[in-house]
């Protein structure tokens, strides 16, 4: 018979079983089992027909696939199969899958596979190895997330294989905080000197960041900076305040004089530094600051400051 023929007499055959298979007829697929070749119908044949373990011969024919393979072990054996985990070993998520549900511990065989995958490198050494997967780092090395993860999962210590590519990536703050709760944050520095000179400068624009964005501390910083007359400092941070009572302190202190319109519509939401401004800065009527003034305790005393100048 010619391979056509042959292939044609084949593919009947899978044709006839699948549909017996398909209708639960147990005589006809039991009567076809021993010559079909297919992994998966011999798999359906286990799960569908025989619902367990099948002889020796049909496990040959389901070990040829991976997938098939796997799921013999899982569904049907519930454990091991021995004869499938050369077609499980070549592909690295059944490795993995394997060494977790099925062995529930390494799985030799399929590490080869398994190293190639930084993902699964990174869980094969966390869940089935719970310490370090050397064959797996060349691949853990190439993916960012996963360096972090192997170092604070897995090694629980720095991984000097991986820094190189952590430096250059968005997990270096993890990574950072992660080596100072483990106390090896200053070796780490060490090691990288450029690094850590742009930690350091980084720190300082976080304190700047955090004075700018805390009011209060800004403030403290700026009542202190007029207290000591320092004009410079002064006029490079009163753009940021808001509080009336050192607007009207730095028109007082330090500009001894008028204020720009934007600092004193600030006075002006304050009725005693309306008032005061008007009296010892403008001598005169302050307009924007008269709708405070009027509401409030000050406003006698803003009119005979104001019949005093003739306003």
């Amino acid at each position: 018979m010619n391979t056509k023929n042959q292939l044609q007499k084949s593919d009947k055959l899978n044709e006839m079983f699948e549909e017996a298979i398909d209708e639960r007829d147990k005589k006809s697929a039991n009567a076809l089992v021993k010559r079909i070749k297919n992994s998966w119908l011999i798999y359906r044949y286990a799960c569908e027909i025989v619902k367990g373990k099948v002889n020796n011969k049909l496990e040959d024919v389901i070990a040829q696939n991976t997938a098939n393979s796997f799921y013999y072990a899982q569904r049907i054996l519930k454990g091991p199969f021995p004869k499938g985990e050369n077609a499980i070993a070549k592909n690295s998520i059944y490795s993995y899958e394997y060494a977790l549900e099925i062995l529930k511990g390494p799985f030799p065989k399929g590490e080869d596979i398994i190293a190639e995958n930084s993902d699964y490198s990174y869980l094969y050494a966390r869940d089935i190895l719970k310490g370090p997967f050397p064959k797996g780092e060349d691949a853990i090395t190439k993916n960012d997330k996963i360096c972090y993860l192997y170092a604070k999962d897995v090694l629980k210590d720095r991984f000097l294989k991986g820094e190189p590519n952590i430096i250059k990536s968005d997990y270096l703050n993890d990574y950072i905080k992660f080596l100072r709760s483990i106390k090896k944050l200053n070796e780490f520095l060490k090691d990288n000197p450029r690094l850590s000179r742009i930690i350091q400068k980084q720190k300082r624009v976080n304190i700047i960041k955090e004075i700018f964005q805390t009011p209060n501390l800004l403030n403290k910083i700026f009542r202190e900076v007029i207290e000591e007359k320092n004009k410079k400092l002064a006029n490079a941070l009163v753009r940021y305040i808001k509080d009336p009572r050192l607007i009207y302190r730095y028109a007082c202190e330090i500009v001894e004089g008028k204020v720009n319109n934007k600092l004193e519509d600030i006075i002006a939401q304050d009725t005693d530094c309306s008032y005061h401004y008007a009296k010892n800065i403008l001598k005169s009527r302050f307009l924007k600051g008269e709708p405070a003034i009027v509401k409030g305790k000050l406003l006698g005393d803003y009119i005979t400051f104001l019949k005093s100048i003739n306003e």
